[in-house]
Parts: structure tokens; sequence; C-alpha cells
């Protein structure tokens, strides 16, 4: 309820070409991460069962990696102080309340 709240607020007083910026930037630090996974899961689990087949393993996931740095370099610094701050925030809110609050943590009995 009160995301919208916040959303809304940031959406105000934030420039549009900043959020467009923003969001670029976590498209393309999620299309990274899923580039890294590849290459790391093809090595370190080589004959887990696969629901896809990369198509030039691995030159194109390293191609996408550099290409998704390449377009992340071209973005005003503005973009990665505010990404930066969201990391921060996202990280305490995940370490000090959503880890003990997590259903599946109460389920597994353990504590990190």
């Amino acid at each position: 309820m009160y995301h919208c709240i916040i959303v809304s607020l940031i959406a105000g007083f934030i420039p549009a070409d900043v959020l467009w910026d923003l969001t670029s930037m976590g498209t393309l630090i999620a299309f990274t991460v899923v580039s890294i996974g590849v290459i790391l899961l093809r090595y370190r689990m080589p004959n887990a069962l696969r629901g896809f087949k990369v198509p030039l393993f691995p030159v194109l996931p390293i191609l996408s990696i550099l290409a998704c740095l390449y377009l992340i370099s071209s973005l005003a610094i503005i973009v990665y102080v505010i990404a930066g701050m969201w990391v921060v925030i996202a990280g305490c809110y995940y370490f000090f309340v959503a880890s003990k609050n997590s259903a599946l943590e109460k389920h597994s009995g353990s504590r990190v």
C-alpha cells in the first residue's frame, strides 16, 4: 500500500531522463548477472538438466556482458549515485527486516 506513495513521490521529484536511465541501469545489471550466471552454472554444474541451450557458448554470454557494461558506462554519474543509494537501502532492508521475517527461513529452522 505504501509502496505506491513512495513510487509516486520518487516519480514526482526525479527528472524523467534520470528515471529512464535508472530503469536502463537496472535492466542492464540484470542482463549482466544472468549472463554471468549462465557461464558459472555451465562450468560449475556441467551435467545439470538444462531447459535451453545457449548458442555460441561462452562467446555469446561474454559479448552480452561486454555490451551491457559498455551501455552502463555511458550513463550519467547521478544514475550511479542513486543506484548505489538504492543498493544500500535494499541491503539494509534485507538484512535487518526481510531476512528475519522470511517464510522460507521459518520453515527451515536455521538462522544465518
